[in-house]
């Protein structure tokens, strides 16, 4: 299924073409700093962290270290996208 989406500042750009990979589910950051190095070769990962909508965007802190370290996390492990 086809995914169009903005990128976080300082993202890699996406081929022309788009990519297409599996996508491997990981409930919190954690679990995809436990996965194997390598082991999401040519994957797309996907990291879990519903945010509720608050008048004052508290929500939004606790999910910070999945958009900060997330990207770096899943490139070592030689994904090739991160969500």
């Amino acid at each position: 299924q086809n995914l169009v989406l903005a990128a976080l500042g300082n993202s890699a750009s996406t081929p022309e073409k788009g990519i297409d990979g599996e996508v491997v589910y990981f409930p919190p950051l954690a679990d995809l700093e436990a996965a194997p190095e390598a082991s999401l070769k040519g994957k797309i990962v996907f990291v879990s962290h519903a945010m509720h909508a608050t008048q004052d965007g508290s929500s939004y802190g606790t999910f910070g270290a999945t958009r900060r370290q997330g990207p770096s996390i899943a490139s070592k492990k030689c994904a090739i996208a991160i969500l």
